[in-house]
């Protein structure tokens, strides 16, 4: 009885190291050194932007997925044609024009760290999309900021406590 109990809390003991320990990718969203704000990211973590195109005027979104450790560029929808957008297609890509404006797809792009010019209310109008939380409107929280993302491998234990204290962005759970 003894040897089953000591073997029950070792088991025990040794699940929670090593739960505590295990490295995991978190996004972090910096201003500078500083994070604002940090989220565990498991493979295939969508994050999505949006933005209006300082020259075209229009709306532009685009999609990254996190896969094998980096944030990937993994589509861009530009609702217009214009001076200033992309033309022609990506290596390892697809580019599609359709009436509302153009897709680019693909084109195997890990992109690290990610910077975001945040605009305000009358440029730019950003906004991130970060499951499981509803869309931030970045260009009303922290206008005028440039926004560094970047994917970091913490211990899960230890990156846990660290995010929940790192939370100056305002990203609020989506209601089921």
């Amino acid at each position: 009885m003894r040897q089953a109990l000591a073997l029950l809390l070792g088991s025990l003991f040794c699940s929670f190291v090593a739960i505590c320990f295990w490295p995991v990718d978190f996004l972090e969203f910096c201003d500078g050194e500083e994070i604002l704000f940090a989220h565990p990211s498991p493979v295939g973590q969508k994050l999505a932007t949006r933005y209006i195109h300082s020259l075209q005027k229009t709306s532009v979104e685009d999609d990254y997925y996190v896969v094998g450790g980096k944030l990937w560029g993994w589509e861009e929808r530009i609702h217009s044609l214009g001076a200033g957008l992309p033309f022609t297609q990506p290596r390892n890509g697809r580019y599609i024009v359709h009436s509302g404006g153009m897709t680019v797809q693909g084109g195997r792009q890990a992109i690290s760290p990610l910077f975001l010019r945040i605009g305000n209310e009358r440029l730019g109008r950003n906004e991130i999309d970060l499951p499981p939380y509803k869309k931030y409107a970045a260009y009303k929280e922290i206008p005028k900021t440039r926004l560094t993302l970047r994917l970091k491998k913490n211990p899960l234990g230890c990156a846990a406590l660290e995010s929940a204290q790192k939370r100056r962005l305002n990203f609020a759970r989506q209601e089921p």
